[in-house]
């Protein structure tokens, strides 16, 4: 009898309970399952579409619009260019780092310091060599494996002699294993080029 008393205690008081809202219902739950499975299908859009001329920025990724992967060998110029052409700009080494997944030490908020703001040779230290080089697509969002240029503008301080440039340089991510590193802007590469709105 004692058994019984308590569990219609116990039903009683869970009926008064959310009656009177004390108990919190799961839709704050059922909103974040919600915008995690609109961001999954928004993540699977990303990697399998194709871009068309009408939306030549049809990867939206981190609130960024990309465009499709353009590949060639190309110098930091034609590659500039090429993104003027479709109504872009290269991205920056920061926007070009959101890309990069599964090895910390160089994705966005990552131990590598490199930024547009803190461009200078003197920053790039191990933390920025990426990972272990991989051509099974796991460091890109895209699934890239080539190396992408940024526009972000290599300073060297006068006095840093651990940087090998004197000429002008622009940080780059090399996607088979996530490291930053700077190129000479006349060097021509087989690249890979993913423009920016």
């Amino acid at each position: 009898m004692n058994t019984v008393l308590k569990i219609t205690f116990l039903l009683v008081f869970l009926f008064v309970s959310c009656e009177s809202g004390e108990i919190e219902s799961n839709d704050e739950t059922d909103t974040d399952n919600e915008n995690m499975n609109e961001n999954d299908v928004d993540v699977i859009e990303i990697i399998s579409g194709d871009c068309t001329n009408e939306d030549v920025f049809c990867h939206i990724y981190k609130g960024n619009s990309w465009s499709d992967k353009v590949s060639g060998t190309y110098n930091y110029e034609e590659a500039k260019q090429v993104c003027i052409d479709i109504g872009g700009r290269l991205p920056t080494i920061s926007e070009l780092r959101t890309l990069i997944i599964n090895c910390e030490k160089t994705e966005f908020d990552g131990t590598c310091s490199i930024t547009e703001e803190n461009s200078d040779y003197s920053e790039h230290t191990s933390e920025c060599d990426g990972c272990e080089a991989n051509s099974n697509f796991q460091y890109s969002v895209f699934d890239d494996t080539e190396i992408f240029f940024s526009s972000t503008y290599l300073e060297v301080t006068p006095l840093n002699i651990k940087s090998p440039y004197t000429t002008p340089a622009f940080w780059s991510v090399a996607f088979n294993y996530a490291g930053l590193s700077p190129v000479a802007p006349d060097l021509s590469l087989s690249a890979g080029i993913r423009c920016i709105k």
